[in-house]
């Protein structure tokens, strides 16, 4: 067994404490103490049955919350972080040490800080940019009218600005572009301990069920594939309403 399953046996509380427990201040570590000792015990205990390895447990801890935590979500980097893997790290060791002193689950700081940048309004607006461009949203037909065009990108803007459920849409969207980071997260040690971004996640985060973000979402990409259908009828699109109005034919 990898150090890094072994070591998932113990719970996520113990796992940050082993991972991060040289991070904190003298009174911190006056606090947690005994605490860090039972973990890192626990830690120890765990390890033997892994294949041998040369790492501290606390090594082996930062290595499980990178593999189950940083790369499951690696598929935001790209579209909300610009590509940039140390960010995700940084609010990984982060949310575990705030879990540290809060007591709070690792797994509930590190989706509120992913979530609270996902709907950051700069970050939200590039990865918008990047759903449309994927989804061919911003294709148009060359018979198309410059108007019809103008009136496609307002509506497609105004989709992707006013919906509640939109950072939900682009986060989903961003993580299973990358199915292959997901492989791993149904194994018995981490199913319940992974810091996958989970569509149930965003749910708690938005205030809802996750079967009406679920029906939300559905609702909202039902809404884009109408908007592109019409552009691409060319007998609609093409000019101008009975009234000269460009919003006359819908």
């Amino acid at each position: 067994m990898a150090a890094e399953l072994a070591i998932a046996r113990l719970d996520l509380r113990q796992i940050s404490l082993v991972a991060l427990y040289d991070a904190l201040d003298g009174a911190d570590r006056q606090r947690h103490g005994h605490e860090h000792r039972v973990a890192e015990a626990a830690a120890l205990g765990a390890l033997r049955v892994a294949a041998r390895d040369d790492r501290s447990p606390a090594e082996v801890a930062r290595a499980f919350f990178g593999l189950y935590y940083v790369f499951p979500n690696l598929g935001l980097v790209g579209p909300f972080y610009d590509g940039d893997v140390g960010a995700l790290k940084e609010v990984t060791w982060l949310s575990a040490y705030d879990a540290i002193r809060s007591g709070v689950s690792v797994r509930a700081e590190f989706h509120a800080r992913l979530w609270e940048d996902v709907c950051d309004d700069d970050r939200r607006a590039r990865a918008a940019g990047l759903y449309v461009r994927d989804r061919s949203l911003d294709s148009v037909p060359p018979s198309a009218s410059r108007l019809a065009v103008e009136r496609h990108r307002r509506r497609i803007d105004a989709l992707l600005t006013g919906s509640e459920c939109v950072p939900a849409l682009l986060a989903q969207w961003a993580i299973e572009s990358h199915p292959r980071r997901l492989d791993e997260l149904a194994s018995a040690e981490v199913r319940h301990k992974h810091g996958l971004l989970e569509q149930r996640h965003m749910a708690v985060l938005l205030g809802m069920r996750p079967n009406t973000l679920a029906q939300s979402l559905r609702r909202l990409r039902a809404r884009l594939g109408e908007e592109m259908r019409v552009l691409w009828d060319i007998e609609r699109t093409g000019g101008l309403g009975p009234t000269g109005d460009p919003d006359d034919d819908r």
